[in-house]
């Protein structure tokens, strides 16, 4: 009984280490374009993801979330908003892996943020739920926004 236990345990540590590993870089230090993760992946109301080092702070729609590696899709912020403008600005910058910053409303990815760069970007009546994530394959990032 015992060393089926133990071995249940063993086991389950076994598959939770497989299942979660970083996803590497195949196409260069330059390109930072998404090889592994489709539409389907991000859109997805689950969050999976693997991180080292990850630093997530956030206070009134204004936050930073960096991250020394992380494969995966992971949220950022999400905002409601009722017939009002809102606006994201982003600073992204990437110094390993693959990387990229989406934001979403309802079922699409309705803004697509630059990697090395700081960019704005306006809804005007802007109505539901807006979700800001973050994919990355072994990323090593720092983003700084601003939703107001």
């Amino acid at each position: 009984m015992r060393k089926s236990i133990l071995l249940m345990i063993l086991l389950f540590f076994v598959i939770m280490l497989t299942a979660c590993k970083h996803v590497e870089d195949t196409n260069g230090t330059d390109d930072y374009t998404i090889q592994t993760y489709t539409d389907a992946d991000i859109l997805s109301n689950h969050n999976k993801y693997v991180v080292v080092g990850m630093v997530q702070t956030s206070l009134r729609n204004q936050g930073k979330f960096n991250a020394s590696k992380l494969s995966g899709v992971c949220k950022i912020d999400q905002v409601n908003a009722k017939n009002e403008t809102i606006t994201f600005d982003l600073d992204v910058k990437c110094e390993k892996g693959n990387m990229r910053v989406v934001l979403i409303h309802g079922d699409k990815i309705i803004k697509d943020f630059k990697i090395n760069s700081q960019e704005t970007y306006t809804i005007e009546n802007a109505n539901g739920k807006y979700i800001l994530k973050v994919v990355g394959e072994s990323a090593k990032f720092k983003i700084n926004y601003v939703i107001s």
